[in-house]
C-alpha cells in the first residue's frame, strides 16, 4: 500500500494545489491523508476544506482545528513571546468568522484519528476507531478447525496504521525523531498500531521502536518549511515500511497576497519572506 500524507496546510491553498498535482504524477498512491492543521494561519480556509473533500482527501483534527471548532482560548501552540501569541489568536478567531456553515459543522465533526487496518494489498479506513485486530482474533475462536490455520495467517499478516494530528496523547505533542525512547514506548502502548504517522513535528523521519514504526511528516506551509516550497511524504507499506519525503516549489505569491488583502495580521505574510525580513 502506498500513502500520501500531508500535515499542516495552514489554509495556503496554492501549497495544497501544488502537494495534489505532485500526487497525481506519482502513481499507485492508494490513499491520502491530511493529519491535521488544514487550516488557522491562513486566507483560505474554505477553499482548502472543499478541495480536500473535492478529492477525497481523508483528514484528521489538529490543534488549528479544535480551537477554531470549538472556541478554544488557544491553539494550544508555546509561543516565543506575546506579540506571536496575539498574532495567533487573530488568526484562529478571522478563521472562526471566515469559515461558512457547511465547513464549520464538517470541522466540528472530524475525527481525532484515523486507522488503516488489514493487509498492505487490502486495508480499511476507520474513523475514530480502535485497534480491531482483537476483535478479529476473538471472531477467530467461533472458526472450525479446519480453517483454524488459514486465520492464524491473515491474522498474523494484518497491520494496523493509525494517523493523527499530535499524538495518542494530546493533539499538540510532537513525535520527532529525537524523542525519547521511554516516551515512544508509551505512545506505542496507548496507540495500539503497528505503524503511527503523526504531523504536529514538523519534520518528516521513519523511526522503528518497540515494536512500533514511527512516521513523522512534513510541513506544507509555515515557518518549517522553505519559502516557495511545500512538503509532503509517501508512506509504502509492504513487508517493509519506507518513507519518501517529497518537496514541491510553487508560486507562494498568492498565498501572500491574499493574507494582507483579507485582513489577517502582516506578520503571517512575512514568514513567507526569504530574506527573514
Amino acid at each position: 500500500m502506498r500513502l500520501a500524507v500531508l500535515s499542516d496546510i495552514h489554509a495556503n491553498l496554492a501549497a495544497l494545489a501544488a502537494i495534489l498535482a505532485d500526487i497525481e504524477t506519482q502513481g499507485n498512491i492508494e490513499q491520502t491523508v491530511s493529519t491535521g492543521n488544514a487550516i488557522g494561519l491562513g486566507p483560505h480556509p474554505n477553499e482548502v476544506l472543499d478541495l480536500l473533500r473535492d478529492r477525497a482527501v481523508e483528514l484528521v483534527l489538529g490543534n488549528y482545528e479544535d480551537a477554531v471548532a470549538f472556541r478554544r482560548m488557544s491553539s494550544g501552540v508555546d509561543f516565543p513571546d506575546e506579540a506571536s501569541e496575539r498574532v495567533d489568536r487573530a488568526a484562529v478567531q478571522w478563521t472562526r468568522r471566515e469559515l461558512n456553515p457547511a465547513n464549520l459543522k464538517y470541522v466540528e465533526n472530524l475525527p481525532q484519528n484515523l486507522r488503516l487496518i488489514g493487509t498492505p494489498r487490502h486495508m480499511t479506513l476507520k474513523r475514530d476507531q480502535p485497534d480491531e485486530r482483537l476483535t478479529e482474533a476473538r471472531r477467530g475462536m467461533f472458526l472450525g478447525t479446519l480453517f483454524q490455520s488459514r486465520a492464524h495467517r491473515q491474522r498474523a499478516a494484518n497491520r494496523s496504521i493509525l494517523a493523527l494530528h499530535g499524538s495518542p496523547r494530546a493533539l499538540n505533542e510532537a513525535i520527532r525523531e529525537d524523542t525519547a525512547n521511554s516516551i515512544l514506548e508509551r505512545l506505542g502502548e496507548q496507540a495500539r498500531a503497528d505503524i503511527v504517522i503523526s504531523g504536529h513535528g514538523g519534520s518528516p523521519f521513519l523511526r522503528e521502536y518497540a515494536g512500533v514504526t514511527f512516521v513523522g511528516v512534513g510541513a506544507a506551509s509555515g515557518t518549517r518549511v522553505r519559502p516557495g516550497e511545500t512538503e509532503y511524504a509517501i508512506l509504502s507499506v509492504e513487508d517493509n515500511v519506507t518513507l519518501e519525503a517529497r518537496s514541491v516549489s510553487y508560486d507562494q505569491r498568492l498565498h501572500v497576497e491574499a493574507i494582507l488583502e483579507y485582513g489577517l495580521p502582516p506578520a503571517l505574510a512575512a514568514r513567507f519572506d526569504a530574506t527573514g525580513c
